[in-house]
């Protein structure tokens, strides 16, 4: 059942032309309007305010930024409120979603004529996204969603040969298990399986016998099968963040860390300015992309999307075999996958076809035979409730649970609590071992919390408010946002500049499907 047919929509090549000569970057593949964009604009930078833009940190990459904490720390600035500055749209939050938007629009617009801002009230990344497990998969029920994941991971792979910058894209595998060993659920698996392999997308339906063999050693039920996405994987969450930084830094875009928005201005039901403590900011659109803070932002204006704060717990865990694989680990770890040579994966076409053919059933390793019982594929278990992301390249697995209707609310976003609970703690560590065995002697090597934010039917809010002309939203992707920002980045900016949205169906996300609750101002 693997993917034969090409896909049906082409991958928007738009995507993989915000390349830019970052300073510290080799030359790069120049886009078909690259000449013309930039003599319309000119090479000069925006006439506003210089930014007090610091360095970069030398802190370790890799998910799990302290909450607060990213790439760009937020500068130390005096209030200017008596001043006033201009801009063509202005972005709220410098996450994933609000640095991709942010990166696709200084592509298309005049830096000098139509200045792209990106306010963000902390550090530029340290938010949620920074906190992400960045799965990225294509698996799901939605072929919206299952459309926009496959555009999205195959930006990636491309990404660090097109720009010339890491984003520590690795080429994991992703095995997503059924839900159960019901016939309902299987047949429901394979009809995903075989509708995403219609789209192009590597998929293949697994069986209990070719689960061991993907993932020797673990524990599964005769009967239990799985839908495995070899060219699926991960990025580094510091690195792709700060490499989209760079890009729409680099054509054109301001990013403005430590900048909180207090309001959203509104004349004659439009948009015309946000904000903050440094002064208003006069513009024509608005993009409300700050996470588990939209809802409070647009409560301000008295509307109440309906937009649920969760919080979610996650694990780091160590062996002895993962620390002794981490001594492995180095630029030339691992085999490269099949779509680009920056690609760094642990399982080869050739292995994986053994392992899928091993009649036998005697569990084809994938890799040397220390390696095999650590450097797995990432697992989507929703029969226990877990993932499990295997991090060699740290010497850890990230481990949380993958039912949202686990998660507890968050009422205030600004007061998260922080503490991990010691029974999830012990439920990790049961629930791992159970399923794979190696993690029997695991022990903690770090702990975090995560809020997410979600709509009321699991899908998120992108695009125009009926109720305020220019205020766009992008909010509600339930930890998802990594697997779609480059899509996301791609439509919302089609949006915004009055284009034909190509990258993902307007109306799927469309804020509009829901009626606002009008809260008293």
């Amino acid at each position: 059942m693997r993917a034969a047919e090409s896909a049906q929509r082409s991958y928007p090549a738009s995507m993989l032309a915000m390349q830019s000569g970052c300073t510290d970057s080799p030359p790069v593949v120049r886009s078909l309007h690259a000449d013309r964009d930039e003599a319309a604009r000119g090479r000069s930078q925006p006439s506003f305010p210089a930014l007090n833009r610091p360095r970069r940190q030398n802190r370790p990459s890799g998910f799990g930024a302290p909450q607060g904490q990213g790439l760009c720390p937020p500068p130390t600035q005096k209030s200017r409120r008596g001043s006033s500055m201009k801009a063509r749209i202005v972005i709220i939050g410098g996450g994933v979603m609000g640095i991709s938007i942010a990166a696709q629009l200084a592509r298309q617009t005049d830096a000098l004529k139509e200045p792209i801002m990106l306010l963000e009230r902390g550090s530029v990344g340290g938010g949620t996204s920074g906190r992400s497990s960045t799965i990225l998969r294509q698996f799901n029920e939605s072929r919206c969603i299952a459309s926009m994941a496959r555009d999205s991971l195959r930006f990636y792979s491309r990404f660090e040969d097109k720009i010339g910058r890491s984003i520590g894209f690795l080429r994991t595998g992703v095995l997503t298990l059924a839900k159960s060993q019901d016939p309902a659920d299987i047949e429901q698996l394979e009809e995903l399986v075989a509708m995403q392999a219609t789209m192009g997308i590597d998929i293949t339906r697994v069986s209990a016998r070719e689960i061991r063999n993907l993932i020797p050693g673990a524990e599964v039920e005769a009967g239990t099968v799985g839908a495995w996405e070899c060219s699926a994987g991960c990025v580094d969450s510091t690195r792709t963040l700060e490499a989209f930084s760079c890009l729409a830094r680099n054509k054109g875009a301001i990013l403005r860390p430590g900048t909180t928005v207090e309001k959203i201005l509104v004349k004659a039901g439009r948009v015309c300015g946000v904000r903050t403590a440094e002064g208003d900011i006069q513009c024509e659109d608005v993009v409300v992309a700050a996470g588990p803070w939209t809802r409070g932002l647009l409560l301000g204006l008295g509307l109440d999307y309906p937009l649920n704060i969760t919080r979610t717990e996650h694990l780091h865990v160590t062996n002895s075999s993962l620390k002794e694989a981490e001594a492995h680990s180095d630029p030339e770890f691992g085999m490269h996958g099949p779509e680009s040579s920056g690609a760094t994966s642990w399982i080869s076409r050739d292995i994986l076809d053994a392992a899928l053919a091993d009649e036998a059933g005697e569990g084809t390793k994938l890799g040397s035979c220390s390696e095999a019982s650590v450097l797995h594929p990432t697992l989507i278990d929703p029969q226990l409730g877990f993932y499990a992301r295997c991090d060699p390249l740290h010497a850890r697995a990230r481990v949380g649970r993958c039912s949202a209707g686990q998660a507890t609310p968050v009422a205030d976003p600004d007061h998260l609590d922080e503490r991990i609970d010691d029974e999830f703690r012990d439920w990790v560590r049961a629930t791992l071992s159970r399923r794979l065995p190696a993690y029997e002697d695991a022990e903690e090597v770090g702990a975090e919390v995560r809020m997410c934010t979600e709509t009321k039917d699991s899908r998120a809010l992108i695009g125009p408010t009926p109720e305020i002309k220019g205020l766009y939203l992008v909010s509600g992707f339930s930890g998802c946002g990594f697997k779609l920002a480059p899509s996301v980045g791609e439509g919302v900016a089609q949006m915004l500049l009055g284009q034909p949205v190509s990258a993902f169906e307007p109306e799927y996300f469309a804020p509009a499907r829901f009626s606002a609750l009008r809260v008293p101002g």
